[in-house]
């Protein structure tokens, strides 16, 4: 019998649980900070200031590409053994399996 259609859309496009070529941007985990306002303020459309320190890259720095395997996250090792070869593919040590590696700083900024 037929399947979903949907499966065809997921396959071809990588929703659900389907194959994604594409590596989606993580997100930073939301901050929470309680703010005192009256409810006058609320109505009138107050403003406030509030200071925020987060971890960014450090752009001075910036992104470097590893070295040890070339910025691809994997380490390919070819094995010989007699008339036959084997392939073995690993996740890079140096980098962690990112490609990339890239130093961080301390950021504060004031929102409004």
């Amino acid at each position: 019998g037929g399947g979903d259609p949907s499966d065809i859309f997921e396959t071809l496009f990588g929703g659900g649980n389907g194959p994604s070529r594409q590596r989606r941007r993580q997100k930073t985990k939301d901050v929470v900070q309680p703010l005192t306002v009256t409810l006058e303020q609320l109505y009138e459309g107050a403003t406030k200031k509030m200071a925020i320190t987060r971890q960014v890259i450090d752009k001075k720095k910036g992104v470097q590409e590893c070295r040890e395997c070339d910025g691809r996250g994997v380490k390919v090792e070819i094995v010989r053994m007699g008339p036959m070869i084997q392939q073995m593919q690993s996740s890079c040590s140096r980098c962690g399996g990112r490609g990339k590696s890239f130093s961080t700083k301390q950021e504060r900024e004031i929102l409004e």
